[in-house]
């Protein structure tokens, strides 16, 4: 949505449902009693929601500063944030420079627990660590160099 000269922003939302073999295999967990490990058992369904904001701002001609924030929840228990901040800046016709900064911060999904934590007693179990706490922040650049404009 175009609010005015300088400014853009959209919004998304989804709803995604999974159903089926939702466990990888090939990732064991090892039981706290240490006798046995077994393959990742999760359940065969989950509720996926995403939601986020874009904003795209211009304040002077060659700037332009894009922020994105995306919320996500599903039914194994993992919250996540995420916020990006890029600030593109065409320096000439065939050079443009982008800095960025990326934070994203998330909870662990209920069945997770690390090595040797779990029970073999228990009904869904992972220890991967795509499914863990986590928090991480990322900076960078991107150089684009166009030699045709």
């Amino acid at each position: 949505q175009v609010i005015n000269q300088r400014l853009q922003a959209s919004l998304s939302a989804e709803i995604i449902y999974m159903n089926g073999l939702l466990s990888t295999p090939f990732h064991r967990v090892y039981f706290s009693d240490n006798s046995q490990h077994d393959i990742e058992r999760l359940p065969d369904t989950r509720l996926k929601i995403p939601l986020g904001i874009r904003l795209n701002y211009y304040p002077i001609d060659p700037l332009v500063i894009r922020t994105n924030y995306r919320f996500y929840t599903d039914d194994w228990g993992v919250n996540a944030h995420t916020f990006s901040l890029e600030t593109p800046i065409k320096v000439n016709q065939a050079l443009t420079v982008t800095p960025f900064y990326r934070f994203h911060t998330q909870s662990a999904a209920d069945y997770f627990a690390p090595y040797q934590v779990h029970s073999a007693n228990d009904a869904f179990y992972t220890s991967d660590y795509d499914l863990s706490e986590l928090s991480s922040h990322k900076i960078g650049m991107n150089v684009k160099i166009d030699p045709a404009s």
